[in-house]
């Protein structure tokens, strides 16, 4: 998942033809690094509550079926 075009960047940073120096491209691997990372919690956060608000779904039919 990306926000926009640039965050591509940190795909193939290595492959590229592109002359940096080594200070500029540790700091472009990290912040690359740093980005899957929030990319990662972000999709964990999603699964966890798509599954909290199944189980609340779930609970409710429970509920809905005793109640009747």
């Amino acid at each position: 998942m990306y926000d926009f075009a640039g965050d591509r960047f940190g795909d193939s940073l290595i492959e590229r033809d592109q002359l940096v120096c080594w200070e500029c491209l540790a700091l472009m691997k990290k912040f690359a690094r740093f980005k899957r990372q929030v990319h990662s919690a972000q999709e964990h956060l999603r699964v966890l509550a798509m599954s909290h608000s199944q189980e609340v779904g779930l609970v409710i039919k429970i509920d809905f079926i005793i109640r009747n």
